[in-house]
């Protein structure tokens, strides 16, 4: 397996996190991805003085022209890009997306065709990866502004926090409290389908409406009743979109079936088949949306209807 594959597939446990700003505003980003360099700047600091480790020479760089503490914080910068070894973890933000790598520890100082991509960089170990070691893509969307305020950092280098949150992201794993979490979810979820189940019918379709109504469609007409092949009809306002839906306490896929074959004769962009007491596992043949058993109490606990449930579970 090559060194990409096992960064990828096996947990990582780096001894350093670093962030960094590819270049001003991230202009390097996409570069750097390309051709699997981490690129820096620092132009005003010789790359022997660097390599030399000649810390108080790349401090006089930059003289009187900055602060103290600002000259601190350059020297930390440079400092950090020349000695982490290979150990460190890389990360920074682009595209919307977390991305990662591990370098090389040498530093290479840029030829002049490359020198408005950076003024040195490190050989990233395999690529940049946006991806956790399962393939998930690391969006900036789901991750926590714990770590995604990093990418507001004014400089270039960093150290991250959020640390430990970082690598969980990464490996693919969860918050020890929040898997307990998950897990007591699970089981009120898993008490709530018997207390749906004992709903009579009238209630259990005034339920479905309730629903769809917190999910945002308008019903545009009655409920059950007399109607032959479906019990309402809903509409999205913003897309216009008509739904067609069938409400059944029980079913079998024989009535499935059925009701997919009326649906394909009725005017409708979408139709929902809700069971909460299926004979077996029931499959649609076609484009038919099934909600049934637990995936129903997700969609009802979700929709925040609880209390009603408990008011009117018999």
């Amino acid at each position: 397996m090559n060194e990409i594959n096992r960064l990828q597939f096996n947990p990582i446990s780096p001894r350093e996190v670093r962030y960094i700003k590819l270049g001003p505003n991230n202009a390097w980003a996409a570069s750097s991805f390309q051709n699997n360099r981490i690129e820096f700047g620092h132009g005003a600091v010789p790359h022997e003085y660097a390599a030399a480790g000649d810390w108080d020479r790349v401090r006089a760089c930059w003289g009187g022209e900055i602060s103290k503490g600002k000259t601190s914080d350059y020297l930390r910068e440079v400092n950090d890009f020349y000695t982490l070894g290979s150990g460190c973890l890389w990360i920074t933000f682009a595209d919307g997306r977390l991305y990662w790598a591990f370098a090389e520890p040498d530093v290479i100082l840029n030829d002049r065709t490359s020198e408005a991509i950076g003024s040195r960089h490190r050989r990233v170990i395999g690529s940049w990866q946006c991806v956790d070691r399962f393939g998930k893509t690391l969006c900036m969307d789901d991750i926590s502004s714990k770590l995604t305020k990093t990418a507001a950092y004014r400089q270039t280098i960093c150290r991250v926090d959020a640390k430990d949150y970082a690598l969980r992201l990464i490996n693919g794993e969860e918050n020890p409290e929040l898997k307990i979490a998950k897990a007591a979810q699970s089981d009120f979820v898993a008490a709530l389908c018997p207390l749906i189940q004992s709903l009579h019918q009238n209630d259990f379709e005034l339920l479905i409406d309730l629903l769809f109504s917190r999910l945002g469609w308008v019903r545009i007409s009655g409920i059950g009743g007399n109607q032959k092949d479906t019990d309402f009809v809903l509409e999205q306002p913003a897309t216009k979109m008509r739904a067609l839906v069938q409400v059944k306490s029980a079913a079998d896929q024989s009535v499935l079936d059925k009701c997919e074959r009326q649906f394909s004769n009725m005017p409708g962009d979408i139709g929902f088949f809700v069971c909460h007491s299926p004979t077996d596992k029931l499959q649609a043949r076609g484009d038919l949306n099934i909600w049934q058993g637990f995936e129903l109490a997700e969609r009802v606990a979700e929709a925040g209807l609880i209390d009603w449930i408990f008011a009117r579970a018999c």
